[in-house]
């Protein structure tokens, strides 16, 4: 375990301002940050997960098990909003860290 990078993003030896995710195994996302004075932009790319399972995909085809989610994530109390995190790649909701990386330096 000694030698490997730590689960999350890390800083790419390629450039200042790239960065690479290490799920624990391989490598799987990447980014670019930049920072213009008070606006700050993150671009992603390469990362599994959500969308790209194909199990994922086979259940959402079913228009009833589609829109009941959808109902579930916008209607129903406690559960509002908060099952789209189950869409989006674990690369996609740890983007904060980037900014945490940057800002550390």
């Amino acid at each position: 375990m000694d030698g490997q990078p730590v689960v999350g993003w890390n800083r790419d030896p390629e450039g200042p301002d790239q960065y690479r995710y290490w799920n624990g195994t391989e490598w799987t996302g990447h980014a670019t940050a930049s920072d213009r004075g008070d606006h700050r932009t993150i671009m992603f790319g390469g990362s599994y997960g959500g969308w790209h399972h194909a199990w994922y995909r086979k259940i959402l085809r079913n228009t009833v098990v589609f829109h009941a989610m959808a109902w579930f994530d916008c209607s129903v109390p406690l559960t509002r909003g908060h099952l789209r995190r189950f869409m989006q790649p674990r690369e996609q909701r740890t983007l904060d860290q980037i900014w945490a990386l940057r800002d550390a330096q």
